[in-house]
């Protein structure tokens, strides 16, 4: 009998899918076109918006330009990479709001796996520990999970490096950074985050930050400055 239900799962899984496909078909979450080949590496993407994922630049680029909008002094990130750069293509947005807002998991966990071949091609992958940015007790009641956490679980799984969940946490509610400015994202964040664990967890250590995006920097920055207090080496962020 054990071994009938195991045989029978993934038909079971495939009659449901399919059921599933037919009341509400699968759509590209950047153009809205409905999906009928599963084969995709990212399988809520059409073929036309996978081919023209808009790719982040180097770890420098994206490191210059937070240190244009920070100054030295005040910017605690040594080095950064990205999936994507999105200027332009608002509507790869899309894939971020599906999954934060929406709860589609299964969203942040592939875009982690194409992360993680990021991180390594720009030979980020040396990390001692991944840090997920925290959000708030309140925040997460509301939404369920920290969108931030799922990346990093699923990016530990591909590199092979611990996920810290308690390295840092939130200790102030801050209100939405999606409409606000550079310097108010930064006055924003000021004082929100917290040292979660004792310093010697972290000093002499390189951890590298997870989030789900990293607009102006404000958030990731303001975290890192924590890190940083807690004798971190290196501060990475993805």
């Amino acid at each position: 009998m054990p071994f009938i239900r195991l045989a029978l799962a993934p038909i079971a899984k495939n009659l449901w899918e399919s059921l599933l496909d037919f009341a509400a078909p699968r759509k590209c979450e950047v153009c809205g076109k409905i999906l009928t080949d599963e084969k995709s590496r990212l399988p809520f993407l059409c073929d036309k918006c996978l081919d023209n994922i808009p790719y982040a630049p180097p770890p420098e680029e994206i490191i210059n330009s937070a240190l244009r909008a920070f100054g030295e002094k005040d910017f605690f990130v040594d080095w950064a990479c990205s999936l994507f750069w999105i200027k332009e293509n608002r509507e790869y947005l899309n894939l971020i709001r599906s999954f934060k807002y929406y709860g589609i998991r299964r969203i942040g966990e592939a875009l982690a796996v194409e992360l993680a071949k990021v991180v390594r091609f720009w030979d980020g992958d040396e990390f001692d520990f991944l840090i997920p940015v925290p959000i708030h007790k309140a925040r997460r009641r509301e939404r369920g999970f920290n969108q931030s956490e799922i990346i990093a679980k699923a990016l530990s799984k591909e590199l092979g490096v611990a996920v810290l969940t308690n390295a840092v946490s939130k200790v102030k509610y801050a209100r939405s950074q999606t409409k606000l400015d550079a310097e108010n994202r930064k006055e924003n964040v000021a004082g929100t985050f917290a040292p979660g664990i004792s310093a010697d967890k972290i000093e002499g250590r390189s951890v590298l930050i997870i989030d789900d995006v990293f607009t102006t920097g404000a958030t990731i920055n303001e975290c890192a400055r924590v890190l940083k207090n807690l004798g971190a080496a290196k501060i990475g962020a993805a």
